[in-house]
C-alpha cells in the first residue's frame, strides 16, 4: 500500500507539473499536490449502549482528554474557481484517532481574503470528508470528519508553492467495542447504539503545484 501510494503521488505531480506548465486555460487554473501532516487528538467523548453475550444491558459514556498521536499523506486535485478560492478534492491515507486509521475522501476549499493564492500569504480553509477503514480483523462504519484551520503559503516558483498550515479537526466515528465477558470484541448484532467523537489539532506541509 505504501509503493501503491508513492507511485501515485509521482504520477500526479508529474501529470500537474506537466498540466500548469503546458496546458490550456483550464489546465492552468488545475492544482496537484502533496502533503504530509502530524495529528494531535486531545479529547475524545465515546458513548454505547449494547447487549452483552450473557444478555444484560450496558449503557455508559465516557469523555475526557484523551492524547493520541497520528500522521497522514495525502495527495490533492483542485481547481481555482477565482484568484482567491481554490477547490480540491483530497485522498490518501489519514490517522484520524487511536485505531482510527482510514482511506479519506474529502472535499476542501481555500479562501485567499487579504491577497490572490499566486503570492506569499495567509489564507483559510474548510474541509469535510469520509473515511475507508484501513482493513482489518473486524469490518467497520466508515468515519467522517470536518476541519477549518489558516495556512501560510510561500511562492517557491511560478508554478510551485510551499503551505503551512494548522487546523482543528472534529471526528465522528463508531469505534469497535470491548467484550465485557472476555477477549474481543462486541459483535455488531448487539450493539444498539455506538458513536464517538474527537477532537484533534493538525499540522501539516503541502506542496503545490
Amino acid at each position: 500500500m505504501k509503493k501503491f501510494l508513492l507511485i501515485s503521488t509521482m504520477i500526479l505531480l508529474s501529470f500537474g507539473l506537466s498540466a500548469r506548465g503546458r496546458g490550456s486555460q483550464f489546465a492552468r487554473k488545475m492544482q496537484f499536490g502533496v502533503e504530509w501532516g502530524y495529528t494531535q487528538t486531545y479529547y475524545k467523548f465515546h458513548h454505547y449502549n449494547i447487549v452483552s453475550a450473557e444478555g444484560y444491558r450496558i449503557n455508559e459514556d465516557t469523555d475526557g482528554f484523551f492524547f493520541h498521536p497520528n500522521g497522514s499523506l495525502l495527495a490533492n486535485l483542485g481547481y481555482d474557481l477565482t484568484d482567491r478560492l481554490n477547490i480540491a478534492v483530497y485522498s490518501g491515507y489519514l490517522g484520524l484517532a487511536d485505531n482510527c486509521r482510514v482511506f479519506p475522501i474529502s472535499l476542501r476549499a481555500s479562501i485567499f481574503p487579504h491577497n490572490n493564492m499566486y503570492d506569499d500569504g495567509f489564507f483559510s480553509y474548510l474541509e469535510g470528508g469520509v473515511g475507508f477503514r484501513v482493513p482489518t480483523l473486524e469490518k467497520h462504519e466508515a468515519a467522517y470528519f470536518i476541519s477549518a484551520g489558516e495556512a501560510y503559503r510561500i511562492k517557491l516558483t511560478p508554478y510551485c508553492n510551499l503551505d503551512f498550515l494548522l487546523s482543528l479537526r472534529l471526528c465522528f466515528d463508531r469505534p469497535m467495542i470491548p467484550n465485557p465477558d472476555g477477549n474481543g470484541y462486541v459483535s455488531r448484532h448487539n450493539i444498539r447504539r455506538n458513536s464517538a467523537r474527537y477532537h484533534a489539532l493538525s499540522f501539516s506541509i503541502a506542496l503545490n503545484f
